[in-house]
């Protein structure tokens, strides 16, 4: 049940350090971020995080939910971008 509310309200408990309540969905975008081997940038993050608000405040959105929680993990992310752990 919470995973369906979470799917279509665009929440999420997903904790972007440590991938406790994460969906394997949620995990990959994380990783595709954050990820070993990948070279870790904050400005792109914040690029990427104003491209989903963007769309997310036009007018016709496609993917409410789906964007919402991106902007949601993008958030914790940049939050959590000095703790070595991540």
């Amino acid at each position: 049940m919470r995973q369906y509310v979470e799917e279509k309200s665009g929440t999420s408990l997903c904790d972007v350090v440590w991938g406790n309540h994460c969906s394997e969905m949620e995990l990959k975008y994380i990783d595709k971020w954050v990820g070993p081997d990948v070279q870790r940038d904050k400005q792109t993050i914040t690029l990427e995080k104003s491209k989903w608000d963007k769309e997310l405040a036009a007018p016709s959105v496609k993917n409410f939910a789906q964007n919402k929680q991106r902007i949601s993990i993008l958030n914790r992310i940049l939050e959590n971008f000095a703790d070595p752990n991540l």
